[in-house]
């Protein structure tokens, strides 16, 4: 019998926000048990849902979101107003040292 030791989710723009419902329809209905914790690595992606999914989300056992944002990308601000998941890791490209080309 092989075990994962976590499972990783991750999605960039909208495939960030299927990458978010996923993770929580798969811990939420016990398909991945609470002793396997989940990640979810979203990219420049949109809020998921309302506050009481942010709650539900956030109450699930050994289930984590991290959220890389662009200050520059709007993507992230839709819907506008609405709460997001997880733990912002927020970055300004114009004060990075590395080069966009």
């Amino acid at each position: 019998d092989i075990r994962p030791k976590r499972i990783v989710f991750c999605g960039h723009s909208l495939g960030s926000a299927l990458a978010t419902l996923a993770a929580f329809d798969l811990k939420a209905r016990g398909k991945i048990p609470d002793n396997i914790p989940c990640e979810v690595f979203s990219y420049a992606g949109p809020a998921v849902g309302n506050k009481h999914f942010v709650q539900a989300f956030d109450q699930l056992p050994g289930l984590e979101c991290n959220r890389f944002v662009n200050k520059l990308d709007r993507v992230p601000l839709l819907p506008f107003g609405a709460p997001h998941v997880g733990k912002l890791y927020n970055f300004d490209p114009r004060e990075s040292k590395v080069k966009i080309r």
